[in-house]
């Protein structure tokens, strides 16, 4: 079983609009509700390719009411901690398939006590899973420093855990050594204090963290692909041109990278299902329109080269 963590999700109204005029009332075309935050995302993902996942965090209020039942009636078994505040939600304005404009609301407040009840409930799930991913922001309240937390306890139970955070999240969870790390070249710029201009700075950058033991590292460059390091050796991921103008990742990759990982696949073929699963539902509004079929066919198209130490 694939474990998911999302500390913070994210309960997203899209309206969308003809034309959106001020100071009177504007008709909606059509309205979804979406379930979204990185670590719902990759759960969701990986459910889709029928793999059986487990997702916890934190709920509260109504949005959080209507995530768990939309997790249950997709058949994505969870034990999310509900709290007293009100989980996050954002309105997202669409006029001819155009984004005009998002409003996000505030992240809940997590007390010590819902803090502790989230510690006992990993425990004992952690027991059930061979890999952990931990990914997205923190509500306010949990500590920066509770990947590395999360962190300890899967390594000490032979769980591999892969860790996308940003920040300081990032940089506690590092020290914890978790099996896999997925992160951008700003993320590597802001751990290493410096400028990154080439790849082969780059390169230097993420080869450090497998020198703290780390055994994976994904460097996303959206548009051009990806590098992926181990200790033996590095590769470059590049794409054609079909991947002009990608969107950010929201967990895609990571969600590959878990699929290969839980299937025991060649590093080879890993690699090619996070990148594909980056491609085919970064151009997909919809995730549960992409299947196994659409992500093969990006496999075919990422060229593959060995980057040598």
């Amino acid at each position: 079983m694939v474990l998911t963590i999302c500390f913070d999700p994210v309960l997203e109204s899209k309206y969308y609009v003809d034309r959106l005029l001020p100071r009177v009332e504007n008709l909606a075309n059509k309205k979804i509700y979406n379930v979204t935050g990185k670590g719902i995302i990759s759960g969701r993902i990986l459910n889709n390719l029928n793999i059986d996942v487990f997702a916890t965090g934190f709920l509260g209020g109504l949005h959080g009411q209507y995530i768990f039942n939309k997790l249950k009636d997709i058949e994505i078994y969870n034990d999310f901690i509900f709290v007293k505040d009100e989980t996050k939600s954002t309105v997202t304005i669409i006029q001819d398939n155009d984004l005009l404009t998002s409003i996000i609301g505030e992240s809940p407040r997590i007390t010590r006590e819902e803090l502790g009840s989230f510690y006992s409930s990993y425990g004992k799930v952690l027991d059930k899973s061979s890999i952990v991913i931990g990914q997205g922001n923190l509500p306010i309240g949990l500590p920066n420093d509770i990947y590395y937390d999360l962190i300890n306890l899967a390594n000490r139970n032979n769980k591999k855990f892969i860790l996308e955070a940003k920040g300081e999240e990032l940089k506690y969870g590092l020290e914890a050594i978790p099996f896999m790390v997925k992160l951008d070249k700003e993320d590597l710029e802001h751990l290493s204090h410096l400028q990154l201009d080439f790849e082969n700075e780059i390169i230097k950058v993420g080869y450090s963290l497998l020198e703290k033991g780390i055994e994976l590292v994904c460097i996303d460059l959206d548009e051009k692909g990806s590098i992926v390091l181990t200790k033996d050796r590095g590769y470059r991921l590049e794409l054609d041109n079909d991947a002009d103008n990608l969107s950010k990742d929201q967990g895609y990759m990571v969600a590959g990278f878990a699929f290969g990982l839980y299937k025991s696949y060649d590093l080879e073929t890993t690699m090619r299902l996070g990148q594909a699963s980056r491609l085919a539902y970064a151009m997909e509004d919809d995730l549960d329109r992409i299947d196994m079929s659409d992500i093969k066919r990006f496999m075919t198209k990422i060229d593959i080269m060995q980057i040598n130490y």
